[in-house]
């Protein structure tokens, strides 16, 4: 819960970016399963980080592990599927 109050902000600029930098602004089934995707694979690593106890932190650290590696996974994943849907 506290992840996904962190994550939310940060999730919708990027959304909102990738759609700013799609060709023509164009929304396509390929771009929400991407999106789909990358949700997906930051959910796993969040609910696998969360889990975890980190030893000689706190005990929120795991939360913000969770965010930090949850923006890694969006903005490379995004990236990704933007870089492909611009190349063809």
């Amino acid at each position: 819960m506290i992840t996904g109050l962190i994550l939310l902000p940060v999730l919708a600029v990027l959304v909102w970016l990738y759609w700013c930098l799609l060709p023509e602004r164009r929304w396509k089934m390929s771009d929400s399963i991407a999106l789909a995707a990358v949700l997906v694979a930051s959910l796993m690593f969040i609910g696998w980080m969360e889990g975890k106890e980190i030893p000689g932190a706190g005990p929120i650290w795991s939360f913000v592990v969770a965010a930090t590696g949850a923006y890694f996974i969006i903005a490379i994943g995004l990236s990704v599927a933007l870089y492909l849907r611009r190349r063809h």
